[in-house]
């Protein structure tokens, strides 16, 4: 239900405030997408430390090895929306996105790699996992997408990395992209 209030036009706090109290209880239960999902809701609310982040936070240390590639990049970007300052999360986040990370589309990489940046946490390991994962699939055009192309550079050069094949290789499939939308 958070998810879908997030989406709504308007915010009515105090309803905000209620689905967030009822949420507390409930996470034992919740599932791996609940888990993934709320925080990305929530950061979509005007819900300034909200209660329910340190629990949302415990229970996706705990469902870290079961999430899928768009559960792990839905946290990685939440935690960065939250401004979530939870080291193990964050190092824990990172750890399971890196075991992951070829298996994540273009934008689970665009996302994950943009959250990592904003809050200038540099973790070499993922940097190295997804410039590596990225290069694998640069010719794949379902994992190539706008986002990818845009998030991806702007990220490692928040993280001041650079990997000059995969800038090249992100450049070159720029290039491509544009060419092929606007009939060049």
């Amino acid at each position: 239900m958070s998810w879908s209030v997030s989406t709504l036009p308007f915010v009515d706090e105090p309803f905000c405030h209620a689905l967030a109290s009822f949420s507390l209880p409930n996470l034992q239960e919740a599932s791996v997408q609940d888990i993934s999902n709320t925080p990305w809701a929530l950061s979509r609310l005007p819900l300034p430390n909200c209660p329910c982040i340190a629990a949302l936070s415990s229970a996706a240390l705990r469902s870290l090895s079961q999430f899928r590639p768009q559960n792990l990049a839905n946290t990685a970007w939440s935690i960065s929306q939250l401004e979530i300052e939870n080291r193990p999360l964050c190092d824990s986040t990172a750890s399971a996105a890196l075991t992951r990370c070829s298996e994540f589309s273009g934008q689970n990489i665009a996302n994950t790699s943009w959250a990592f940046a904003a809050q200038s946490l540099r973790h070499r390991p993922l940097r190295d996992a997804i410039a590596s994962a990225s290069m694998r699939r640069m010719n794949d055009a379902t994992f190539v997408d706008p986002q990818f192309l845009a998030n991806t550079p702007w990220s490692f050069a928040g993280f001041s990395y650079t990997d000059r094949p995969l800038m090249t290789s992100i450049s070159a499939a720029s290039i491509r992209t544009w060419a092929q939308t606007s009939g060049i």
